[in-house]
């Protein structure tokens, strides 16, 4: 838990931050889309925003059932949107700053 920042109203910093990236960073719709999928994804069922031990819970989870570029572009998501929050003042620290995603091979 994020200090006790509650998941609902992640959820409407989660549309604060998609409006963000779309409208002033002109991030294209299919991003935007699969960020909002992924985000979606770690927020669901909680109460509270996730921290940075549940975090990294939830993208080794992804791994079994994802490709390895997908769990990238999650953890790419989280971070973006926990940067988010944490320059807008809704969290007090940045608990995904440096988060990695798995090695990509390149072919």
């Amino acid at each position: 838990m994020v200090s006790g920042v509650p998941a609902n109203d992640g959820s409407r910093q989660l549309a604060d931050f998609l409006v963000y990236l779309g409208a002033e960073l002109q991030v294209s719709p299919n991003p935007v889309a699969a960020y909002r999928s992924d985000l979606d994804r770690l927020l669901a069922g909680r109460r509270d925003l996730p921290d940075r031990a549940a975090i990294e819970r939830h993208l080794s989870g992804l791994l079994p059932t994802h490709a390895p570029a997908s769990v990238a572009r999650a953890a790419a998501a989280i971070r973006g949107f926990y940067r988010f929050l944490h320059a807008e003042g809704h969290v007090p620290e940045d608990v995904a700053e440096g988060l990695l995603g798995p090695k990509l091979e390149r072919k």
